[in-house]
């Protein structure tokens, strides 16, 4: 749970935070929660790894266009 938390506050920090830096905390944030996807798998604890999943779906939606293409 640490991990998934620790995304959560830096995806946080990221939205109050302007330019390079606010990328920089999200691109940590994706990190904490593909970490935490490591323990939380599918099989074992369902829950949190959903949960999981949906947090860092959310980060990679907030991630700057320029680190991939999205359609809006």
């Amino acid at each position: 749970m640490t991990q998934n938390g620790l995304g959560l506050a830096l995806g946080n920090q990221a939205a109050r935070t302007e330019g390079p830096r606010g990328a920089e905390l999200l691109a940590q944030a994706v990190a904490a929660f593909r970490s935490a996807l490591e323990v939380y798998t599918r099989e074992q604890l369902p829950q949190y790894w959903a949960g999981t999943q949906d947090n860092l779906g959310a980060a990679l939606w907030r991630a700057p266009k320029s680190r991939g293409s999205r359609s809006e």
